[in-house]
């Protein structure tokens, strides 16, 4: 078998239902046996791997690099849900590295850029009760995910009730949250439930810990940690997916405009700049509501926060300086509720 037969050979196993992680190796494995894992707990059809390009690019010793363009597609439902198909990108080069004598894959693209899944550092840190817990991290262009594996080790049933995720941001700001489980999943003597969880919102590229905290019948609490570190240094492209947001996007055009303004021969008023920095106060905003929605706690909390209130203090000024009187103030409250909206799908996604 050669290093892009050995590339398919994932996709078909994933394909027939089977455990594809072991056609990889290393943190890959780890973390593609966990989320396999998590496919069996919900009911899956229709799985196909459509192939437009597969072809070994450069090969080694031990080592080869596989150019991937494909569509891997599968059909899921939990429960009595609505089906639903989700068709996944697979397009840029996989790393295959030879391992006694088998091509196996050490690093997949995903999003058109390579998935970070191998760079990804997770390790235990402790557990107190009877809750084990495996993790591992995986950075994909726009999120971080997850993958997260409990096991029961006790004589008596648990039952998972929030998510720990603590962040460090910049080695000195902090950032707590408690999400509940929105579905109950209680665990007998040696069950164990896998799944995958995805974080949208910023932080990313941080560390901190990861954990579950789970009460059994007699309301004790469980809990199990594992401390993580996002990849230090992701490709280019998945660097610049990671960095863009809305709120980036708005503070780039408010310092364009302003920096425009100050040119030789033009004129722009601090109108725009201002109502570009509302706009980015608002979204700012928007992840500190449904961060609070979690019990967050933390200093990253209150530095975002008192951002997002200097942002938007200073976008008002800006605009009434522009236009004094009830206009500008009829124009950023005509702001805030068009993205009103925008606000609510932030604090749900956060």
């Amino acid at each position: 078998m050669d290093p892009a037969e050995a590339v398919r050979a994932l996709y078909d196993a994933a394909v027939a239902g089977e455990d594809y992680s072991r056609h990889a190796t290393g943190p890959l494995a780890e973390s593609l046996r966990i989320e396999a894992a998590a496919l069996r707990e919900v009911e899956t059809a229709a799985r196909s791997f459509t192939v437009r390009r597969l072809e070994t690019v450069r090969q080694e010793s031990g080592h080869a690099v596989v150019a991937v363009d494909a569509d891997y597609t599968q059909a899921y439902r939990r429960g009595g849900d609505d089906w639903k198909v989700h068709t996944q990108r697979v397009r840029g080069r996989a790393q295959v590295v030879e391992v006694d004598g088998r091509w196996l894959v050490a690093d997949l693209p995903v999003r058109g850029g390579r998935w970070q899944r191998a760079a990804g550092q997770t390790a235990p840190v402790s557990a107190e009760g009877d809750l084990a817990l495996e993790a591992r991290v995986a950075a994909a262009p726009r999120q971080d995910d997850f993958s997260l594996l409990l096991r029961n080790e006790g004589e008596e049933s648990i039952t998972p009730v929030r998510l720990v995720l603590d962040f460090r941001v910049l080695r000195t700001l902090e950032l707590r949250l408690r999400p509940a489980f929105t579905e109950k999943r209680t665990l007998a003597t040696d069950e164990t439930w896998a799944f995958v969880y995805s974080w949208k919102g910023p932080p990313k590229r941080g560390s901190g810990l990861i954990g579950i905290e789970a009460v059994d019948e007699a309301g004790r609490l469980h809990r199990a940690t594992a401390s993580f570190r996002s990849p230090r240094r992701p490709t280019l492209r998945v660097r610049l997916a990671s960095a863009l947001s809305a709120t980036l996007l708005f503070e780039a055009a408010a310092l364009a405009l302003v920096v425009w303004g100050l040119l030789p021969g033009w004129i722009v008023t601090t109108f725009l700049p201002g109502i570009a920095l509302a706009c980015a106060a608002v979204f700012r905003a928007g992840y500190v509501l449904g961060y609070l929605a979690h019990h967050a706690r933390g200093s990253w909390l209150v530095a975002t926060g008192a951002l997002a209130a200097a942002e938007f203090a200073l976008g008002a000024w800006l605009v009434v300086r522009a236009d004094p009187g009830r206009d500008a103030l009829f124009i950023l409250i005509s702001v805030l509720a068009l993205l009103t909206p925008t606000i609510a799908a932030l604090r749900r996604r956060a």
